[in-house]
């Protein structure tokens, strides 16, 4: 099971870091600074996956020095 190639630019700039390993315990990073605004990284790790029924994962959204947890 894969994800869609543009997947990163969904959530980012164009220039965007963007890293993937899509499988259990992989991780997904997200690296921009829109302009004018604090650098923000997003960061998920992917718990548990089962084709065509769900993608359980962790986010944390780094905003500048902070971060924010989403569930």
């Amino acid at each position: 099971m894969g994800r869609p190639e543009g997947e990163g630019r969904w959530f980012s700039t164009p220039d965007a870091d963007h890293e993937l390993d899509f499988r259990v315990g992989g991780r997904e990073v997200n690296r921009s600074r829109p302009d004018g605004g604090p650098s923000l990284t997003f960061e998920s790790w992917y718990r548990d996956i089962v084709p065509d029924e769900r993608i359980v994962h962790t986010s944390v959204l780094h905003v500048g020095g902070s971060s924010r947890r989403r569930r």
